[in-house]
């Protein structure tokens, strides 16, 4: 039997670190975001962040929005995977909190031959996307 630092183990049985038992709560979210329409998320987990409402604010800028103030100043961890086409396409992404309500997501294309980048749309394809509140 494993036991962690903090005292957290697994159900013996499934392995599975039970929400009740984790330092944080999380949300899992598998995103796919086309054209100029706001990112659908098929959600995985949502811990008790409650439902979070995702919509396009600009070209290539997405808001995550909770209904109540769910993520905490210095204690909300943030990261998404690999976008449409990968790094060697130059596809990047940023994801922060903004406040405790918001989190936002930025999808960008570095532009061939400079050190800048265009925010893009389109690049969030079966992305998966994690916020982890401790």
């Amino acid at each position: 039997m494993i036991t962690f630092d903090q005292g957290i183990t697994p159900d013996a049985q499934t392995g599975v670190i039970q929400e009740t038992e984790r330092p944080y709560t999380s949300y899992l979210a598998i995103v796919t975001q086309t054209a100029e329409a706001a990112p659908s998320a098929v959600v995985a987990e949502s811990g008790s962040l409650g439902t979070l409402t995702w919509a396009r604010t600009a070209t290539g800028s997405f808001s995550i929005t909770a209904v109540e103030p769910v993520f905490i100043t210095n204690k909300t961890y943030c990261t998404v995977g690999r976008l449409l086409g990968g790094v060697e396409s130059g596809s990047f992404a940023e994801i922060y909190p903004s406040s405790t309500t918001v989190i936002v997501l930025n999808t960008y294309i570095a532009e061939s031959g400079s050190y800048s980048a265009a925010k893009t749309d389109a690049l969030l394809s079966s992305t998966p996307v994690e916020i982890k509140v401790y």
